[in-house]
């Protein structure tokens, strides 16, 4: 379902309707159960394999994705995992704009590593306005999702 603008800023504003009980690294190890299905879902090409925190070098820049998956055919893409921090929850949204930063760099090591443009997508529990609004006005090649036990919600897709 397609949403406009003013549906998109309300369910942002919208308090979570589930929490994910956990660090960010079993957020992540509980997307990685549910990356075939997501990449599905998103309209991405099978997956061929896939690698998480494996450190890809060039030059003097090292990066170290979350999640990196190979595509039958071999395109890439890359999801970086946020959580949402309740003990310090100001920091959750701070954290995500750091995200769009070290996606952009992650794109382009890649490209030059492997010869190819990921696609690149910043996924939490709950994405923030204030990460939304980095979007406003720029054309970012990012896609954010949101996933929650009962919704995967996808305010800004890329493909």
């Amino acid at each position: 379902m397609k949403l406009n603008q003013k549906q998109v800023a309300k369910i942002f504003k919208e308090e979570r309707n589930q929490t994910f009980i956990g660090d960010e690294k079993k957020f992540q190890k509980y997307i990685v159960e549910r990356i075939d299905e997501i990449c599905k879902n998103l309209g991405l090409p099978n997956i061929k394999y896939i690698e998480t925190q494996k450190v890809i070098e060039v030059a003097d820049i090292k990066i170290i994705p979350d999640i990196y998956i190979v595509h039958k055919g071999g395109t890439g893409t890359i999801f970086e995992v946020k959580c949402s921090n309740d003990k310090n929850g100001h920091t959750s949204a701070n954290e995500q704009v750091k995200a769009i930063g070290q996606l952009l760099l992650y794109r382009n090591v890649v490209k030059m590593t492997r010869n190819n443009f990921p696609l690149v997508y910043m996924v939490s529990d709950k994405i923030f306005n204030r990460t939304l609004s980095a979007f406003y006005e720029n054309n970012l090649p990012i896609g954010l999702i949101e996933i929650q036990n009962d919704r995967v919600f996808v305010p800004r897709n890329i493909v």
